[in-house]
C-alpha cells in the first residue's frame, strides 16, 4: 500500500519545503527524505544519513509530470516533519504474529518502487519495520536504532510481508531520534 497521512493531525508548523535533488533521484510521496548537502533525497536505513540527516516524510512527487509528459523538478517539495502516518510495515515477530508491542521503534526500511511518472508504475511504496533489530549505520558504537517514529496501531497481524502500521513520526532529539 502506499503511505496515507492523517490530515486532522497535521498542523501547518509541520511542513517544511525543501528542495529535491533534480530529476536522477526519485521522491514518491510518503517516502522518508533526509538532506544530502544541499538537495532532499529518499532514504531507508541502507543509508547512513537517514536519520542523522532525516527530515520527514515527502508530501508529494519528484520528479512531477506535466500534462504533455514533460518533466518537471519540484523545487518546493512539502515534507512532514511529524505527525500520524498509516504506512506498510514489516516486523519480526517472534511468534503467531499477533503479538507486536505499540510503542515500538519503526524506521523506514525502503523507498517507493516507481509509482511516479513515466517509470512504470509497480504501485509499491515505501515500506517500514520495527527497529528492534535494526542497527545505526552511522554510529560507531553499533548501538540499537531507536527509531524515528514509533508504532501506534497495526492491522492484518499474522501475515509478515503484508502489514498496516499507523506510525507516529517523532520529533528531532540531540541523539538523533
Amino acid at each position: 500500500m502506499a503511505t496515507g497521512l492523517f490530515r486532522d493531525y497535521l498542523s501547518p508548523d509541520d511542513v517544511v519545503t525543501v528542495n529535491a535533488s533534480g530529476t536522477g533521484l526519485t521522491i514518491s510521496k510518503g517516502d522518508w527524505v533526509a538532506y544530502s548537502g544541499a538537495y532532499a533525497i529518499a532514504a531507508n536505513t541502507g543509508v547512513a544519513s537517514y536519520k542523522a540527516s532525516g527530515i520527514g516524510v515527502a508530501l508529494a512527487n519528484n520528479p512531477t509530470y506535466d500534462e504533455l509528459g514533460v518533466i518537471r523538478v519540484n523545487t518546493a517539495l512539502p515534507v512532514a516533519t511529524r505527525g500520524l502516518f498509516r504506512v506498510s510495515g514489516v516486523y519480526s515477530s517472534p511468534q503467531d504474529g499477533t503479538d507486536i508491542t505499540l510503542g515500538i521503534p519503526v524506521c523506514p526500511a525502503s523507498t517507493s518502487s516507481g509509482i511516479v511518472g513515466q517509470t512504470g508504475a509497480t504501485g509499491v511504496g515505501p515500506c517500514w519495520l520495527t527497529a528492534a533489530l535494526v542497527r545505526i549505520s552511522s554510529n560507531p558504537t553499533g548501538a540499537l536504532a531507536s527509531g524515528i517514529g514509533k508504532l501506534v496501531a497495526f492491522y492484518k497481524a499474522g501475515d509478515v510481508s503484508a502489514n498496516e502500521f499507523d506510525i507516529q513520526i517523532l520529533p528531532q532529539r540531540p541523539d538523533y531520534f
